[in-house]
């Protein structure tokens, strides 16, 4: 994955120009540019264990076969020394090169079909949200999805667990969610090209590669953000999936002291919560936001900092100073009380 850096908007204006969203590009907001692009279905506190678990089973049997190999040279050092064959027999335990591709093969297969069990209780977890999802969705919607790929499109958007990841088609909307909370952190914006797209006949349970899924927009929500999903492929962790020959990953970091001005310049443009979600939800989001954030509307408003610095400031010098007199004065006395205890000695 390529890391490319935007201090300014005017330097992100021309990273979106060189990946257009007209030649196939879309675009993911992370608030932290360390986060991992990881569906929600392989956060979950079950497949967190699951994946620690699967580890320290990847760490153990590497280091397996790095024995192995190392065995393997001994034995080859061993046949060229001219050592007696009673000796080598010594050396290699009572184990035999053939006997010891066995286990090793044995211990590969075990792995495998662990590896598969874990991604078949993801599934199992993805499946049974989305039929629980389907049982009573159909109330709140007036599209009803036409296939379970498009219940999990309006599933993921609303917080259901599926392998899915959101993006978006514009690059401002991205923007947006990379930047709003304004957090002492890098934050990055991942742009990303996939030309498979989602084959929607496919039974959930068999798609096992990446793929460009661009649902039917079943809300006004997803109108507004330009919605696009991309849907992982098992086991769902970023390093796997990005190696897809199929994909192109370029991950856009914004510096940390960079992130107020670039976002000012987003909202001038019209791309904030009342746009991206318009409703009155979205639009009471946006009212609380920008009254907590004034300074991206108008420098002529103070932030909160400037407003209590001075006072909070004050404060600490009134505070820091009756501590030190507070101190003086308990020194004094416990030293008188010292004396005191002296003469009637």
């Amino acid at each position: 994955m390529k890391v490319r850096e935007a201090k300014s908007f005017e330097q992100l204006s021309a990273l979106f120009d060189e990946f257009d969203r007209y030649q196939g590009w879309v675009y993911r907001g992370q608030g932290d540019a360390g986060w991992e692009l990881v569906p929600k279905i392989a956060r979950s506190r079950l497949a967190r264990e699951w994946r620690s678990l699967f580890e320290a089973s990847r760490a153990k049997l590497s280091a397996v076969l790095e024995q192995n190999r190392a065995i393997d040279s001994l034995r080859s050092k061993l046949r060229k020394s001219g050592v007696p064959e009673i000796e080598q027999a010594g050396a290699r335990n009572l184990t035999t090169a053939g006997e010891t591709r066995d286990q090793l093969s044995a211990l590969q297969k075990l792995f495998s079909n662990f590896e598969d069990k874990i991604i078949k209780s993801l599934l199992g977890i993805e499946r049974r949200a989305l039929e629980a999802f389907k049982k009573h969705g159909h109330q709140y919607v007036k599209d009803i999805p036409r296939n379970d790929w498009e219940w999990l499109a309006l599933g993921q958007h609303h917080g259901l667990s599926t392998r899915l990841l959101d993006w978006t088609q514009n690059p401002l909307a991205a923007s947006f969610f990379a930047l709003s909370e304004l957090r002492g952190n890098d934050a990055a914006i991942d742009s990303l090209k996939c030309s498979r797209v989602l084959d929607v006949s496919q039974p959930i349970e068999r798609l096992r590669c990446v793929s460009r899924f661009p649902a039917r927009l079943l809300d006004d929500r997803l109108i507004r953000q330009e919605a696009l999903f991309l849907v992982t492929a098992p086991p769902f962790e970023e390093r796997q999936w990005t190696l897809d020959e199929d994909i192109r990953l370029v991950k856009i970091v914004i510096p940390a002291s960079s992130r107020e001005i670039i976002l000012r310049k987003v909202v001038s443009f019209g791309t904030d919560r009342s746009a991206l979600f318009p409703d009155l939800d979205g639009l009471a989001s946006h009212a609380s936001w920008l009254a907590e954030n004034p300074r991206l509307v108008s420098d002529a408003i103070p932030s909160f900092h400037e407003l209590v610095g001075d006072t909070r400031d004050e404060l600490k010098e009134l505070l820091d100073d009756q501590i030190g007199q507070f101190k003086r004065l308990r020194s004094d006395m416990e030293a008188l009380v010292s004396r005191a205890g002296d003469v009637q000695a």
